[in-house]
Protein backbone atom coordinates (compact mmCIF):
# COMPACT_ATOMS: atom_id res chain seq x y z
CA UNK A 1 0.00 0.00 0.00
CA UNK A 2 3.06 2.22 -0.08
CA UNK A 3 2.13 3.53 -3.53
CA UNK A 4 -1.31 4.60 -2.34
CA UNK A 5 0.09 6.40 0.69
CA UNK A 6 2.19 8.68 -1.52
CA UNK A 7 -0.91 9.64 -3.51
CA UNK A 8 -2.62 10.89 -0.35
CA UNK A 9 -1.14 14.39 -0.59
CA UNK A 10 -3.48 15.96 1.95
CA UNK A 11 -3.05 13.23 4.57
CA UNK A 12 -6.77 12.47 4.65
CA UNK A 13 -6.33 8.71 4.58
CA UNK A 14 -8.05 8.58 1.19
CA UNK A 15 -7.30 9.60 -2.36
CA UNK A 16 -9.36 12.39 -3.86
CA UNK A 17 -9.90 12.80 -7.59
CA UNK A 18 -7.14 15.40 -7.97
CA UNK A 19 -4.60 13.16 -6.22
CA UNK A 20 -5.69 10.19 -8.34
CA UNK A 21 -5.36 12.06 -11.64
CA UNK A 22 -1.95 13.43 -10.66
CA UNK A 23 -0.74 9.96 -9.67
CA UNK A 24 -1.97 8.43 -12.95
CA UNK A 25 -0.31 11.22 -14.94
CA UNK A 26 2.92 10.69 -13.01
CA UNK A 27 2.93 6.93 -13.55
CA UNK A 28 2.02 7.04 -17.23
CA UNK A 29 4.43 9.83 -18.11
CA UNK A 30 7.51 8.10 -16.69
CA UNK A 31 10.02 6.69 -19.14
CA UNK A 32 11.94 3.48 -18.38
CA UNK A 33 14.73 5.20 -16.43
CA UNK A 34 12.32 7.44 -14.55
CA UNK A 35 10.12 4.51 -13.55
CA UNK A 36 13.18 2.72 -12.16
CA UNK A 37 14.25 5.92 -10.36
CA UNK A 38 10.72 6.38 -8.96
CA UNK A 39 10.72 2.77 -7.72
CA UNK A 40 14.12 3.28 -6.14
CA UNK A 41 13.03 6.41 -4.27
CA UNK A 42 9.80 4.78 -3.18
CA UNK A 43 11.55 1.79 -1.62
CA UNK A 44 14.63 3.56 -0.27
CA UNK A 45 12.72 3.56 3.00
CA UNK A 46 15.41 5.25 5.08
CA UNK A 47 16.16 7.90 2.40
CA UNK A 48 19.83 6.92 2.51
CA UNK A 49 20.24 7.29 -1.28
CA UNK A 50 21.07 3.58 -1.43
CA UNK A 51 18.86 0.52 -1.27
CA UNK A 52 19.79 -2.42 0.84
CA UNK A 53 19.14 -5.79 -0.76
CA UNK A 54 16.20 -6.31 1.61
CA UNK A 55 14.63 -3.04 0.35
CA UNK A 56 14.93 -4.31 -3.23
CA UNK A 57 13.37 -7.61 -2.15
CA UNK A 58 10.49 -5.71 -0.48
CA UNK A 59 9.95 -3.74 -3.69
CA UNK A 60 9.91 -6.93 -5.78
CA UNK A 61 7.44 -8.51 -3.34
CA UNK A 62 5.15 -5.51 -3.78
CA UNK A 63 5.51 -5.43 -7.57
CA UNK A 64 4.96 -9.18 -8.01
CA UNK A 65 2.55 -9.76 -5.13
CA UNK A 66 2.15 -13.27 -3.82
CA UNK A 67 4.02 -14.81 -6.76
CA UNK A 68 7.30 -13.05 -5.88
CA UNK A 69 8.59 -15.84 -3.66
CA UNK A 70 7.61 -18.63 -6.03
CA UNK A 71 8.81 -17.09 -9.31
CA UNK A 72 12.11 -18.81 -10.12
CA UNK A 73 13.05 -16.27 -12.80
CA UNK A 74 12.60 -13.37 -10.38
CA UNK A 75 14.62 -15.21 -7.72
CA UNK A 76 17.46 -15.70 -10.22
CA UNK A 77 17.41 -12.00 -11.10
CA UNK A 78 17.59 -11.09 -7.41
CA UNK A 79 20.55 -13.47 -7.00
CA UNK A 80 22.37 -11.53 -9.73
CA UNK A 81 21.93 -8.32 -7.77
CA UNK A 82 25.38 -7.91 -6.30
CA UNK A 83 25.92 -4.38 -5.00
CA UNK A 84 29.50 -3.13 -5.27
CA UNK A 85 29.86 -2.87 -1.50
CA UNK A 86 28.04 -6.16 -1.00
CA UNK A 87 25.19 -4.54 0.94
CA UNK A 88 23.58 -1.66 -0.93
CA UNK A 89 22.92 -0.35 -4.42
CA UNK A 90 22.87 3.27 -5.59
CA UNK A 91 20.09 4.70 -7.71
CA UNK A 92 22.27 4.71 -10.84
CA UNK A 93 23.30 1.10 -10.23
CA UNK A 94 19.65 0.17 -9.72
CA UNK A 95 18.60 1.87 -12.97
CA UNK A 96 21.38 0.04 -14.84
CA UNK A 97 20.44 -3.25 -13.22
CA UNK A 98 16.75 -2.84 -14.04
CA UNK A 99 17.69 -2.10 -17.69
CA UNK A 100 19.89 -5.19 -17.83
CA UNK A 101 17.21 -7.29 -16.08
CA UNK A 102 13.82 -5.76 -16.99
CA UNK A 103 12.09 -8.68 -15.29
CA UNK A 104 12.81 -6.88 -12.01
CA UNK A 105 10.06 -4.30 -12.66
CA UNK A 106 8.19 -6.17 -15.40
CA UNK A 107 4.68 -6.00 -13.83
CA UNK A 108 5.03 -2.23 -13.36
CA UNK A 109 5.97 -1.80 -17.02
CA UNK A 110 3.14 -4.06 -18.19
CA UNK A 111 0.56 -2.19 -16.11
CA UNK A 112 1.90 1.14 -17.37
CA UNK A 113 1.56 -0.03 -21.00
CA UNK A 114 -1.97 -1.36 -20.48
CA UNK A 115 -3.10 1.92 -18.89
CA UNK A 116 -1.36 3.96 -21.59
CA UNK A 117 -3.22 2.06 -24.31
CA UNK A 118 -6.57 2.63 -22.62
CA UNK A 119 -6.03 6.26 -21.57
CA UNK A 120 -5.36 8.39 -24.66
CA UNK A 121 -3.12 5.79 -26.34
CA UNK A 122 0.57 4.93 -26.23
CA UNK A 123 1.66 7.60 -28.73
CA UNK A 124 0.18 10.32 -26.51
CA UNK A 125 2.04 9.07 -23.43
CA UNK A 126 5.30 8.64 -25.33
CA UNK A 127 5.10 12.30 -26.37
CA UNK A 128 4.23 13.33 -22.80
CA UNK A 129 7.19 11.28 -21.48
CA UNK A 130 9.57 13.08 -23.83
CA UNK A 131 8.12 16.46 -22.86
CA UNK A 132 8.31 15.59 -19.18
CA UNK A 133 11.93 14.50 -19.46
CA UNK A 134 12.74 17.76 -21.24
CA UNK A 135 10.87 20.10 -18.90
CA UNK A 136 10.68 18.35 -15.55
CA UNK A 137 13.96 16.48 -15.52
CA UNK A 138 13.96 13.93 -12.70
CA UNK A 139 11.00 15.23 -10.71
CA UNK A 140 8.93 12.51 -9.15
CA UNK A 141 5.43 12.62 -7.81
CA UNK A 142 6.98 13.45 -4.42
CA UNK A 143 8.51 16.63 -5.84
CA UNK A 144 5.36 17.56 -7.76
CA UNK A 145 3.11 17.08 -4.75
CA UNK A 146 5.47 19.03 -2.52
CA UNK A 147 5.55 21.94 -4.98
CA UNK A 148 1.79 21.82 -5.37
CA UNK A 149 1.26 21.91 -1.61
CA UNK A 150 3.56 24.95 -1.38
CA UNK A 151 1.62 26.73 -4.13
CA UNK A 152 -1.72 25.85 -2.51
CA UNK A 153 -0.47 27.17 0.81
CA UNK A 154 0.92 30.32 -0.79
CA UNK A 155 -2.33 31.21 -2.51
CA UNK A 156 -4.36 30.25 0.55
CA UNK A 157 -6.42 27.57 -1.10
CA UNK A 158 -6.55 24.57 1.15
CA UNK A 159 -9.63 22.75 -0.09
CA UNK A 160 -11.27 21.93 -3.39
CA UNK A 161 -14.32 23.85 -2.17
CA UNK A 162 -12.22 27.03 -1.97
CA UNK A 163 -10.93 26.39 -5.47
CA UNK A 164 -14.40 25.97 -6.92
CA UNK A 165 -15.62 29.05 -5.06
CA UNK A 166 -12.81 31.02 -6.70
CA UNK A 167 -13.72 29.65 -10.13
CA UNK A 168 -17.38 30.41 -9.60
CA UNK A 169 -16.69 33.97 -8.51
CA UNK A 170 -14.49 34.54 -11.58
CA UNK A 171 -17.14 33.22 -13.95
CA UNK A 172 -19.94 35.44 -12.63
CA UNK A 173 -20.53 38.59 -14.67
CA UNK A 174 -19.49 41.81 -12.94
CA UNK A 175 -22.46 43.93 -11.80
CA UNK A 176 -22.86 47.17 -13.75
Amino acid sequence: MKVFSIMDNDGSGGINFHEFVLAIWNYLSLDVNSLARFSFKLYDTDSSQVMEKMEVEAMVACVYGTSAGTNDRVSKVLEKLQPEDGRSITCDEFIGFSKQYPLLLYPAFVMQNVLRRHIFGEAYWEAISVERARNMSDKTIFDILKEEAQVEKKIGRDTPQQYFKELESRSRPEPR
